[in-house]
């Protein structure tokens, strides 16, 4: 017998969908979603995989109706399975669907452990009551300015809600659908051929947006360039970073309730509440856990941007009606020493670890997974050599001892 022979997965043909590198992005086409059902299928949930999961979910929800929500901080060497676990929590929490009918939870290898599932139901359960579905909102800081650190993080929620990612293009939505308007003007911005969040970064020179808004709301300005000059004032670029205040206020308008949704399957898509049978939105927050990834990189040695971090993410504690859940990551872990962390530790009071041994166990019941019926067989050549091994291998760091025979196969 060969060794592919007896594997599950032909190492010969079989390829880890995501190339063994977990990505986390918003996007929802095909191929990704193809991604994500395979990442879902060979997630094993034990471990501290699972031990992970199952205090995060503890913590948010025991924090629930207090002042303050924690925080959680996942560390891990490269490789260890940091933006994996963190996929995984996003799409778990909001359930992912797929079309065939199938969802996140569902496709666990193994199921998920019983703790976890119970504590997934009472977060169901707690969103059905608010009539707000569950959201997640997950990305890199890597791809923001570290000049601007609460804009970066603004930007992961805002794409998750389907949002524009520029502070000036959302506040300029949120003030349209405030006044009714949102719907129209995009009909007419799509209806003259153009992508709607494509066009909106062009806000301040676009004459179909001009125009729409003009259709829609007669007395905003006499023409189209007035419009534009009018838009440039009220909704000026950024040229600094966000203050604490404007996050804040711009992540409850991104969170509301006539938020707009994501398509389905996307991260921080869970159903809506007319499909799931809860009542319209009453005002209430959404459950929500918000991942930021990367984290160490993006901060480096920069006290500043971890000073600014830590105001951020109590920010989010106290002020987001303990409804917001931050996740970050990075390879330390916050009580490694390093200068930089040290301001996140207060804050990131839910630490999790990854070992080499989380990638042993995965590796073990992933890639190594033997075929029904190898097992014996394997069993068999060992006995057949067993006294020939022993001998060859005696007083070696590897000689035969007797509890290798129930990890052997």
């Amino acid at each position: 017998m060969k060794i592919h022979e007896a594997l599950d997965r032909d190492p010969r043909t079989a390829r880890l969908a995501n190339g063994g590198q977990a990505r986390i992005a918003d996007k929802t086409d095909e191929a990704a979603m193809q991604e994500l059902r395979a990442e879902l299928e060979t997630f094993v949930c034990d471990g501290q995989f699972g031990d992970a999961l199952q205090r995060m979910l503890d913590r948010y929800l025991a924090n629930l109706g207090t002042p303050k929500q924690e925080s959680a901080w996942v560390s891990g060497f490269f490789g260890s399975g940091k933006s994996h676990l963190l996929k995984m929590l996003t799409h778990l929490w909001v359930n992912t669907g797929f079309p065939d009918g199938a969802t996140a939870r569902g496709l666990v290898r193994g199921g998920l452990p019983d703790e976890v599932q119970a504590q997934l139901r009472e977060l169901d359960t707690h969103a059905r009551r608010a009539g707000r579905s569950p959201v997640a909102a997950a990305g890199t800081m890597l791809g923001g300015s570290v000049d601007h650190i609460r804009h970066t993080v603004l930007s992961i929620l805002l794409r998750a809600r389907g949002w524009p990612a520029q502070y000036p293009q959302a506040r300029f939505c949120f003030w349209l659908r405030d006044r009714g308007l949102l719907d129209g003007v995009r009909a007419a911005v799509e209806t003259a051929g153009k992508d709607w969040l494509s066009e909106l970064h062009n806000l301040y020179v676009s004459p179909v947006i001009a125009k729409a808004l003009i259709a829609a709301d007669a007395s905003f300005a006499a023409d189209v360039r007035s419009a534009r000059q009018l838009l440039t004032r009220q909704f000026p670029p950024l040229k600094t970073d966000v203050s604490t205040e404007q996050f804040i206020e711009a992540a409850r308008q991104a969170l509301s309730p006539n938020g707009e949704r994501r398509a389905p399957g996307a991260p921080g898509a869970g159903p809506t509440p007319r499909e799931d049978g809860a009542a319209a939105g009453n005002g209430e927050l959404p459950h929500t856990v918000l991942v930021l990834d990367e984290v160490q990189q993006y901060i480096n040695e920069a006290q500043d941007r971890s000073a600014a971090l830590t105001e951020v993410a109590e920010a989010v504690q106290t002020q987001l009606d303990s409804r917001v859940m931050l996740v970050g990551a990075g390879q330390s872990a916050l009580s490694a020493g390093m200068p930089a962390l040290l301001w996140l530790r207060d804050r990131f009071r839910i630490a999790v670890e990854l070992t080499d041994a989380d990638v042993e166990a995965v590796t073990r019941k992933v890639l190594l997974h033997k075929r029904p019926g190898a097992g014996p067989e394997i069993d068999r050549m060992f006995e057949a050599h067993a006294g020939e091994v022993a001998r060859h291998l005696q007083g070696t760091r590897v000689a035969s001892r007797p509890e290798d025979a129930g990890d052997r196969v």
